[in-house]
């Protein structure tokens, strides 16, 4: 994608390379590079030729990607600015590195701002509708000890008060994303269910227990640790997600074993884990709007 938008030169194209499933317009996908198609990039700092060039890619040796090359597990897929070709490089040789960042195309308003009756938490593709995740207010959308209900457990909840199975079908088992949200059986025996569907905040009232999915956006995008919105760092966050480092949140997913669910600690690695029903977790609400 660098290559095809920020080609520095009018070097002709090696015709090999280029199949790129998720390129956008005017890229074709799934085609390979025409010899003077993409051409030389009209951002002066990119053009070494009618530009000043000053940000422009090397042509004297690769870059290295993160991908990994199929057939060899000691080499990753490199791309030369030169003539596009793109191979198999040594994880392990003198290459170049040019580090990107990326951000929604249509958000509604940046991660961690005001939105939807919380706070904008990032977007998901699911059933080929992309959605919004809004992650509710600390104060009135978590359980912890900063607020205890009445389904407490010495300040978290539990995800059910006997360690068994949920349901037969994994329709009710939230494995993926919180359509629907629910638990089969009796809802008295799912504490933190109950109290998240049971929750109105700013004039909502569609509140679930994030599934596991939902939590590792919550991860990527407003870790305590390494998060951009100032509203969810770390000690200073007023609505950080955590409460301390080892801070387990539950979800709605089930793990394969029935009797446990998939948990994340928002501490500085964010490792996922898996943690009995019937042991109390803390619980943040999310909800989902159509993007």
């Amino acid at each position: 994608m660098l290559y095809f938008f920020l080609k520095p030169n009018g070097t002709g194209n090696n015709t090999s390379s280029g199949n790129n499933p998720n390129s956008v317009a005017p890229y074709t996908p799934n085609t390979p590079y025409g010899s003077g198609f993409p051409d030389i990039t009209g951002s002066s700092p990119f053009n070494t030729v009618t530009g000043t060039g000053t940000q422009a890619f090397s042509t004297t040796n690769y870059y290295l990607s993160s991908s990994q090359y199929s057939s060899s597990t000691n080499s990753a897929w490199g791309q030369a600015f030169h003539s596009g070709i793109q191979q198999a490089n040594g994880k392990d040789a003198l290459v170049y590195a040019r580090a990107i960042r990326r951000e929604y195309a249509n958000a509604p308003v940046a991660i961690g701002a005001a939105f939807g009756g919380g706070y904008f938490a990032g977007q998901y593709r699911d059933g080929g509708q992309t959605y919004n995740l809004i992650v509710a207010p600390k104060a009135s959308g978590e359980i912890s000890t900063q607020a205890l209900d009445p389904y407490s457990n010495g300040g978290t909840a539990e995800y059910k008060l006997v360690a068994g199975p949920d349901a037969p079908s994994a329709t009710y088992q939230n494995t993926v994303y919180g359509d629907g949200a629910t638990t089969a059986g009796a809802d008295a025996q799912h504490p933190a269910f109950l109290w998240a569907s049971g929750l109105s905040i700013g004039g909502f009232s569609d509140w679930y227990c994030p599934a596991e999915n939902e939590l590792a956006i919550l991860i990527n995008n407003l870790g305590p640790f390494w998060t951009t919105s100032s509203a969810f760092v770390t000690s200073t966050g007023t609505e950080r997600l955590c409460d301390a480092v080892s801070s387990s949140f539950g979800s709605s997913t089930e793990y394969s074993g029935a009797t446990s669910q998939y948990a994340v600690q928002f501490s500085t690695t964010g490792g996922q884990q898996t943690r009995n029903k019937s042991i109390g977790a803390f619980w943040r609400a999310v909800r989902r709007v159509v993007a």
